[in-house]
């Protein structure tokens, strides 16, 4: 076995033991040795994945201006420019080295940035091609399920199955498919699907949201409360967390506490939707009726056909004639 040979099996080594830094260092020992544009992608890659970002991207360019019907380094540029969240860049890259070559993985990764991008009809396409190329590919059923989660409960129910029956280890998929099971009124099978997303990674924060918003629909705010809080230990700025805090403590007739937590979300989120709606529901309560209709009138902003913010107003209006 010639030396690059040989530094590159202790490279391949390296990053199966989970020993990146260390695989580094032997891939740029076989790129000083051998500039072949494989040895030389390989480097780039792994120079992006240790956050050595100016140098993956030089590299990577580089090779790409010296090889440009090679489709490794564009991929693994693509993939670059993904993780740093330079979407445009990384369609480019992406879309020109499946147009020198097919690989599954790459159109699971354009998937995700045409979904990010709001492309949702690419993005499906380049999910069910990723799919049909490698039916073993979790990520990609997992990807085609969120662009379906709002518009068709049943099939995205469908995919997210398909992603864990896939990988079994799937912490989203778990967590989606449990929220498919609530929104479509499957409660016990919802709380197994996000009971199973946590047990898998207890620090999911929307885990334990949809958790939270479970157990509430099962009658139990007193469970569903710290689920909450935890949620909110880790993500501390979205608003959307403070609000089910704050339906927990309604619900268990905690109203100082629950106004405040929902006062807490609106500081988050000033023109939110549900927060407005929380806490102009919650004023309503108190009596304080021209107050809760300017929060009833901006949730209603926010989301002009909701029936919720405007059977509110409807009532507000009534009881201030």
């Amino acid at each position: 076995m010639s030396i690059v040979a040989h530094l590159i099996a202790e490279a391949e080594a390296l990053e199966s033991a989970g020993r990146p830094g260390e695989a580094l260092q032997k891939w740029r020992a076989a790129a000083d040795l051998e500039r072949t544009p494989e040895i030389v992608a390989r480097l780039g890659r792994l120079c992006s994945l240790e956050g050595h970002d100016d140098e993956a991207e030089r590299i990577l360019l580089q090779v790409i201006s010296r090889n440009p019907s090679y489709p490794d380094a564009r991929f693994f540029l693509g993939f670059h420019y993904k993780r740093s969240g330079r979407l445009e860049a990384a369609r480019t890259q992406l879309e020109a080295g499946l147009g020198l070559l097919e690989w599954g993985p790459a159109f699971t990764v354009l998937g995700e940035v045409y979904r990010e991008l709001d492309l949702v009809d690419a993005a499906r396409d380049a999910f069910e091609t990723a799919a049909r190329l490698d039916a073993s590919d979790s990520e990609a059923w997992y990807g085609l399920g969120l662009t379906y989660r709002f518009e068709d409960t049943a099939k995205a129910t469908e995919l997210f199955r398909r992603s864990v029956n896939a990988d079994s280890q799937h912490v989203a998929a778990h967590r989606e498919l449990g929220h498919m099971y609530w929104r479509a009124g499957d409660l016990r099978l919802a709380e197994k699907s996000v009971r199973t997303a946590i047990s898998l990674d207890p620090r999911d924060a929307w885990a334990h949201y949809y958790l939270g918003q479970i157990l509430l629909s099962l009658g139990d705010p007193s469970q569903a409360q710290p689920e909450f809080e935890v949620a909110i230990k880790m993500l501390p700025d979205v608003a959307l967390l403070y609000c089910g805090l704050g339906d927990a403590l309604a619900r268990r007739d905690l109203m100082q506490a629950a106004e405040m937590t929902y006062a807490k979300a609106l500081i988050l989120d000033v023109g939110g939707y549900l927060a407005n709606l929380r806490y102009g529901q919650i004023l309503a309560e108190k009596g304080l009726l021209t107050k809760a209709l300017t929060y009833a009138e901006r949730a209603l902003k926010a989301r002009p056909t909701d029936h919720r913010a405007q059977e509110l107003i409807a009532r507000l209006k009534r009881s201030m004639q």
